[in-house]
């Protein structure tokens, strides 16, 4: 088996319990199943490793690579979902890649962000089966050279997903399934995707088996000339057809579970076994998510809660507060005494001019009155 694992890859495994999804390839990293609620915010985290020493040839055979060929991919999807409404949601994730190939004369690596996805998705309608679409944008941020010499880790062409689907999971027993098209850009085969499937819940726990793929139903430009393109896959994938194959098809088998840690934590673990195809790479994939929700309109609303002071009434009809002090205790004691050092202000005297010129003053209107009172008779 070629080493593949750096000490963060090796850290991450073991975090993620070592086990992987390859649905995950082409998916946003969240739960199994999509639940819409306006405000809440979903973040996850995934991992995708994949290893194959044989193909699924053009007559759907399996033919080994070359002596000592080989090919591994490890692919690490970290997204977010956020629900805008009560039945509509947006969603996007970066995707780190990283991919080795071995054959006889060299073994390449290649580790790099290899594309973005964007996509919305909404609640068509809510009954015995709820009805799901999607819409997804995959942009890549490489491409795939014909003069390259690093291993491929990505299709490096834009893709425009579109699927609808639909579950039941009223019941213990869940069922659901999926159809969708994924139209690739320069001339890339088009291709139909999938998925059908049934589980069963026990408390916080879900199981569920089922089977999925794609089908290319639209031929790719290179259809009839893949010499070309094979010569890059021979050299530099050591002849792997995980990506950048004419016509690719595949069909798997796979088992899934769901397992809410907490009201905001899940991890979900998986396996996927390819036992039909054509010009793609045959090799098991294993995978885990783990993703966590919060609600931001309730983490909003308990925040202004708490930073809004109570607000005073100033209506007569309440009583108000008053510190009760009649309890016995002299009050004089807890008043503050005077700075020490402070003068006392006496009070001033006034001199005898001063007392002179008030009493005149008194007897002069003393007079005034008794004059007026007269001149009234």
């Amino acid at each position: 088996m070629i080493v593949l694992m750096n000490s963060r890859y090796l850290v991450l495994l073991l975090y993620l319990l070592v086990l992987l999804d390859s649905t995950l390839s082409e998916a946003i990293p969240l739960s199994k199943f999509k639940n819409y609620h306006q405000g809440r915010l979903e973040l996850g985290a995934g991992l995708d490793f994949m290893s194959s020493s044989s193909n699924f040839d053009s007559g759907s055979s399996i033919r080994d690579l070359s002596s000592g060929a080989g090919y591994q991919l490890i692919r690490t999807p970290l997204g977010l979902r956020y629900g805008y409404g009560e039945s509509w949601s947006l969603s996007s994730a970066l995707m780190i890649s990283t991919a080795q190939s071995k054959n006889v004369d060299a073994t390449r690596n290649n580790s790099s962000l290899p594309e973005i996805h964007l996509g919305v998705d909404g609640l068509l309608s809510r009954g015995f089966v709820d009805w799901t679409g999607e819409l997804q944008l995959i942009f890549p941020l490489e491409t795939v050279k014909a003069g390259q010499d690093t291993a491929l880790n990505t299709e490096g062409v834009t893709q425009l997903v579109g699927s609808l689907g639909f579950d039941h999971r009223r019941s213990q027993f869940i069922w659901y399934g999926s159809g969708g098209f994924n139209y690739r850009m320069e001339g890339r085969s088009s291709l139909l995707m999938y998925e059908a499937g049934a589980g069963w819940r026990l408390n916080r726990n879900s199981f569920g088996a089922e089977l999925g793929g794609f089908q290319s139903i639209m031929d790719d430009g290179d259809k009839g000339s893949e010499t070309k393109r094979n010569a890059v896959i021979q050299r530099v994938n050591g002849g792997s057809y995980r990506f950048y194959s004419v016509n690719p098809a595949v069909t798997e088998f796979r088992l899934w579970s769901e397992h809410e840690l907490s009201t905001r934590f899940k991890l979900g673990l998986n396996m996927a076994y390819p036992f039909y195809g054509t010009n793609y790479a045959n090799g098991m994939t294993f995978g885990a998510v783990v993703s966590m929700s919060f609600d931001l309109m309730e983490t909003q609303k308990t925040i202004r809660r708490l930073s809004d002071p109570a607000p005073i009434s100033t209506d007569r009809d309440i009583e108000q507060f008053h510190e009760n002090v009649d309890d016995g205790v002299d009050q004089e004691i807890f008043r503050p005494a005077p700075a020490p050092g402070a003068p006392k202000r006496r009070p001033v005297s006034p001199s005898r001019e001063d007392v002179r010129h008030q009493l005149d003053d008194a007897e002069m209107t003393i007079k005034l009155k008794s004059v007026k009172k007269k001149k009234r008779r």
